[in-house]
C-alpha cells in the first residue's frame, strides 16, 4: 500500500488543477437573477465562452429591453472577441438610445480596430435621429479619413466602408455643416490607396447630390462636362446620378446637353438610360426624345437601333412613334429576322397613344408565322394590355404558337396570375399539351402573394393531389357555353372536393356536347377512376403513364 499516499497526492493535484481551469460558463448564475433580461446581461458580462457571450447579446438584440443599453455598450467597447463587438453593436435598440449613448459609440468609432464593426457603429449613428448624430458623423470621418492611417496590428487602411456610410447618410441629413466635409472628401486624395480614393469620392459625389446646394451643384455639373485626367476612374454616370436629386433649370439644361452631346456619340445604353431617368419629370417628354430620334433616324447598326426603341419607350413620347414606325417598315420582307423589329413593337407599346395603338394592330395581323408578331403577342399579354382589340389579336397568336413559343412558363404564370378571361384561354389551351410547364406555372403563380385570384388560390390548393381533373373543371367552368355546366363547374371547385364529386365532374366534362371534347376527355374518365380506386394507370397516353 506504499503507492496510496502518492497516489492521493496526485489525485488530489489533478482535482485541484480542474477546478481552478473552470471556465466562468460553468458556473451556475446568481440566483439572485430572477428575469431572463437579467441573466442574459449577467452571461454577456461574465461568460467565459464566446459563443455564449455573442448568443447573449442576440438575444438581448431581439427583447430590445432598456437595461440591456448599458452592457451592451460595454461590450462594445471592451470585450475582447470582435464577432461579439459586432453582436452587440447589432442588437442595441437605435430608437432608445441617449445623447450619451450615442457620444459613447461615436468615441468607439475612432478606436475600434475591427472593421465591421466600425461599419455597424456608422449605421446606427446614422439611422439614429438624434441631432446629435450629425456632429458624431462628421468628427468621425475626419478622424478616420484625415487624421489617422494606421489603426493597430493587421489594419493598413482606415478608409472603408464605415467612412461611405457615414457618408451616405451625412447626404441624407439635409445639414448644412456637411457640405464643406462632403466637398473635402468628394476631392480626396490618398496616394497609397487608390481603390478606396475612388469610392470614397464616389459616395462623396453622391452625397453632394442630395444636398442640393449650388457648390455641389457646380462640382457635379463641372465633372460631368469635364473631367481631369485624375477623374478618369470617375464615369460620367457617377455625376449624372448625383445630379438626379437636383432639379434646378441650370442642372436640367446640363443634362440635356449631356444627352445630346451622348446621343451622338454613345455606344453603349448605360449612360444614355441613367440621363433620361435623371431628366424624367423635370422637363418634358419631347425634349428628352428629341436627340434619341435623332439619332435613330441616322442609325444602322441593329443593336443601337434596338438600343434607342428601348430609350424611346422609356421616355414614352408620341413624337417618337413616326420614327420608329418608319425604321420598321424599312425592314420591308426581312421583318422576321431583323433582329430590332421586337425592340421597336415594345417601344410602341410602351407609347400607348392612338397612333402606336394602330401601328401595332397592323403588325399584329400580319399573322402568327411572323416571329415579331409572336413575340409582341406575349409583350402585350405579360403586360396585360388594356387594349381589348389588341389582346384579343394576342390571344389568338398565343394560342396558335404554343410549340414555337419561347416564353411558355412566365406567359402560363401571368395568365393563370389574372383575372381576365382572355388570358386564361391561353392557358387552357395549353394545359393539356405540356404538363411539366403546366405544373411550375400553377405553383409560380399560387406561390404569388400579390395574387388575388380567389379561384386560382382554391384551384392551386387540391392542384398537387388532382392536377388534371381540376384543370379540366377549371377550363369547363371558364370557357363552357353552357351556363349551367359552368355553374356545376365552378361549384365543384369552390367546396371541398371529394372523390364522388370529381367523378361527377368528369362524367359532367366528358357528356358535355362540346367540339372541344376528344378522346382526352375519355383517357381524363379513367385516369381518375383509377386513381380514385388507388390502383395505377397502365395505359400510356403520348409517351405519358397519365398525367403528373
Amino acid at each position: 500500500m506504499k503507492f496510496f499516499p502518492k497516489f492521493y497526492i496526485l489525485f488530489s493535484l489533478t482535482l485541484m488543477i480542474i477546478s481552478a481551469g473552470r471556465s466562468k460558463a460553468e458556473e451556475p448564475v446568481p440566483t439572485r437573477y430572477k428575469d431572463q433580461v437579467e441573466i442574459q446581461i449577467y452571461l454577456l458580462g461574465n461568460d467565459s465562452d464566446v459563443y455564449s457571450r455573442r448568443q447573449a447579446a442576440e438575444t438581448l438584440g431581439k427583447w430590445k429591453d432598456v437595461r440591456s443599453i448599458q452592457p451592451l455598450l460595454d461590450a462594445v467597447q471592451n470585450d475582447v472577441d470582435k464577432d461579439v463587438r459586432e453582436a452587440a453593436v447589432r442588437a442595441l435598440p437605435v430608437e432608445q438610445l441617449a445623447d450619451s449613448d450615442l457620444e459613447i459609440l461615436g468615441n468607439q468609432l475612432k478606436h475600434e480596430t475591427y472593421w465591421v464593426v466600425r461599419e455597424k457603429i456608422s449605421d446606427v449613428l446614422g439611422k439614429s435621429a438624434n441631432p446629435i448624430r450629425v456632429n458624431l458623423m462628421l468628427e468621425g470621418v475626419q478622424s478616420l479619413l484625415y487624421e489617422r492611417k494606421d489603426l493597430g496590428t493587421g489594419i493598413d487602411r482606415a478608409i472603408d466602408d464605415s467612412v461611405i456610410t457615414m457618408i451616405n447618410y451625412l447626404g441624407d441629413s439635409k445639414d448644412p455643416r456637411v457640405l464643406p466635409l462632403l466637398l473635402k472628401a468628394f476631392f480626396y486624395h490618398d496616394e497609397e490607396s487608390a481603390f478606396y480614393e475612388k469610392k470614397v469620392r464616389k459616395a462623396a459625389a453622391l452625397a453632394l447630390g442630395k444636398t442640393e446646394e449650388r457648390a455641389a451643384e457646380e462640382v457635379l455639373v463641372e465633372g460631368m462636362k469635364s473631367r481631369s485626367n485624375r477623374d478618369l476612374d470617375m464615369k460620367p454616370e457617377i455625376f449624372i446620378r448625383a445630379l438626379r436629386p437636383m432639379r434646378t433649370a441650370s442642372v436640367v439644361a446640363a443634362l440635356l446637353s449631356q444627352l445630346q452631346m451622348e446621343a451622338e456619340t454613345a455606344k453603349d445604353m448605360n449612360i444614355l438610360s441613367v440621363l433620361i431617368e435623371s431628366l424624367m419629370g423635370k422637363t418634358e417628354s419631347s425634349k428628352i426624345a428629341a436627340p434619341l430620334i435623332s439619332r435613330l433616324k441616322l442609325e444602322e447598326d441593329s443593336k443601337m437601333i434596338c438600343m434607342l426603341a428601348d430609350l424611346l419607350g422609356m421616355v414614352g413620347d408620341p413624337s417618337a412613334v413616326q420614327p420608329l414606325v418608319r425604321k420598321l417598315k424599312g425592314t420591308g420582307a426581312g421583318l422576321d429576322t431583323d433582329s430590332y423589329s421586337f425592340h421597336i413593337t415594345t417601344s410602341l407599346i410602351h407609347i400607348g397613344d392612338d397612333k402606336a395603338l394602330h401601328y401595332l394592330r397592323g403588325i399584329m395581323r400580319l399573322g402568327a408565322n411572323s416571329q415579331t408578331v409572336q413575340f409582341t403577342a406575349n409583350y402585350l399579354l405579360l403586360q396585360d394590355h388594356k387594349d381589348p382589340e389588341l389582346r384579343q389579336l394576342a390571344v389568338e397568336t398565343a394560342i396558335k404558337t404554343y410549340r414555337e413559343n419561347l416564353f411558355k412558363k412566365d406567359l402560363l404564370v401571368k395568365c393563370y396570375s389574372s383575372n381576365n378571361r382572355d388570358m386564361l384561354k391561353v392557358c387552357y389551351s395549353w394545359d393539356y399539351q405540356d404538363y411539366n410547364i403546366l405544373l411550375k406555372a400553377i405553383k409560380i403563380a399560387s406561390e404569388n402573394t400579390n395574387n388575388d385570384n380567389p379561384d386560382l388560390k382554391q384551384w392551386a390548393t387540391d392542384f398537387m393531389a388532382y392536377e388534371a381533373a381540376e384543370s379540366y373543371l377549371y377550363k369547363l367552368y371558364v370557357e363552357s357555353e353552357n351556363e349551367d355546366l359552368s355553374i356545376k363547374a365552378r361549384k365543384n371547385i369552390e367546396e371541398e372536393i371529394v372523390s364522388e364529386k370529381f367523378h361527377q365532374a368528369a362524367e359532367l366534362y366528358m357528356t358535355s356536347k362540346r367540339d372541344k371534347i376528344t378522346s382526352y376527355g375519355n383517357f381524363l374518365g379513367l385516369w381518375i377512376s383509377k386513381r380514385l380506386a388507388g390502383e395505377p394507370l397502365p395505359i400510356p397516353y403520348y409517351g405519358h403513364s397519365g398525367p403528373p
